[in-house]
């Protein structure tokens, strides 16, 4: 499909409160329905504009996509834009293909042939001038010039997708992507500057809002079911929303998100809301470990205490790094005090038996022996390590 090209002129004011992604959008649709021809520049003012003047033809009107405010369609053909060979000398410097068979560079009739993209300049103007010219405000109002129409139609598809409240969460994904990519194709051209990427660049923070509402709305749901049916969420269900909710979070910071975020705030409220679930799920099984062995003696295994404090004291670290305090998770860690008594005291009475075993009827090797006083020894030291003393 042909690409309207876009150009830029500082010297005539850009429209008061110019809403330049329903201009783009004007312009592409003015494209797509044949209102220039492949090798005319073209331009969408609202209507009621002063013409651009200066050798752009008045074409129809369009609505713009969505709004369906007005707009005027100007068109520009190469014969206007480009003087003739004899007159090169006075080309306008900012539009247009130049460097063509028929209209070389000035004293240079070897140039291969080249598109120049630059923001137009006042005749007479010096080149360092006519830098600081381009980036005046005025110039900074206009389309950017372009060789694709890729930002406009990725600004045009990410409008509708947000606009649509039954959009799903992979179809707005599907068009950040397209978004992210074309402007950095932009970008890469040199076109840093096209306001387009700043349009596109916003439409995507919004997606990384939206989508990030979409995700906790999911973890309320998740949260309110476990409300009504105690224990119906797994912890794996649990763990992997909060996983789910804390990467959105990350790409909507890393898109520029604000901290004081209504989406940031809900997040965190609903993490710390499913992480103390857990920390007390793991705590009532650590203490549930601990009576059984006081009514059978023996009856719990090294491996049952060991999985079980385990699971409680990574579950306890989360709440740290949160800030959270649990009555619960926090009175259970004095639990694992008693369940590293408990296995302690094992470890100690298996080294005591194998001693005993040796002595009265053999069959126990040193090595055992060695391997079970080992196995004490790094019982007791990780327990100095969580801070008990008195456990011998």
């Amino acid at each position: 499909m042909p690409v309207p090209r876009v150009v830029r002129d500082p010297s005539i004011p850009a429209p008061p409160d110019l809403n330049e992604s329903e201009q783009y959008a004007a312009m592409l649709k003015a494209d797509r329905e044949g209102m220039r021809r492949p090798e005319d520049d073209l331009i969408a003012l609202p209507l009621g504009t002063p013409p651009p003047g200066g050798g752009w033809k008045k074409g129809q009107n369009v609505e713009a996509p969505g709004s369906g405010n007005l707009y005027t369609i100007y068109t520009l053909s190469p014969s206007r834009a480009h003087p003739s060979p004899k007159k090169a000398k006075h080309r306008h410097p900012g539009r247009g293909p130049i460097g063509t068979k028929t209209n070389h560079p000035v004293s240079d009739t070897g140039t291969m042939p080249i598109t120049q993209h630059r923001p137009n300049v006042p005749t007479g103007t010096s080149p360092e001038s006519s830098l600081q010219a381009a980036k005046g405000p005025a110039a900074t109002q206009w389309l950017g010039a372009t060789g694709s129409n890729e930002l406009t139609e990725a600004a045009e598809a990410l409008r509708q997708v947000l606009g649509d409240p039954g959009a799903t969460e992979q179809q707005i994904t599907a068009k950040v992507q397209d978004g992210v990519a074309a402007a950095r194709q932009a970008s890469l051209r040199g076109g840093s500057d096209d306001p387009r990427v700043t349009t596109v660049m916003k439409q995507v923070g919004e997606a990384a809002e939206r989508i990030g509402d979409m995700r906790n709305d999911s973890f309320e749901a998740l949260l309110a079911q476990e409300e009504r049916s105690p224990g119906s969420v797994s912890d794996e269900q649990f763990k992997a929303q909060i996983k789910s909710v804390l990467s959105a979070e990350r790409e909507r910071k890393l898109l520029g998100g604000s901290d004081d975020s209504a989406t940031r705030s809900k997040a965190m409220e609903l993490t710390v809301k499913a992480i103390g679930i857990v920390g007390d799920r793991k705590a009532d099984a650590v203490q549930k470990l601990i009576e059984q062995n006081k009514v059978a003696p023996g009856s719990v295994s090294e491996a049952q205490f060991s999985t079980a404090i385990k699971d409680l004291l990574a579950i306890v670290r989360e709440t740290q790094l949160l800030g959270v305090s649990r009555p619960k998770t926090d009175s259970a860690l004095a639990s694992v005090a008693e369940v590293m008594r408990i296995l302690v005291k094992q470890k100690d009475e298996a080294c005591r038996k194998l001693i005993e075993q040796k002595n009265s009827s053999g069959g126990v090797t040193d090595q055992q022996i060695q391997q079970a006083t080992d196995e004490l020894n790094k019982m007791k030291e990780e327990a100095r390590r969580l801070g008990l003393t008195n456990i011998d």
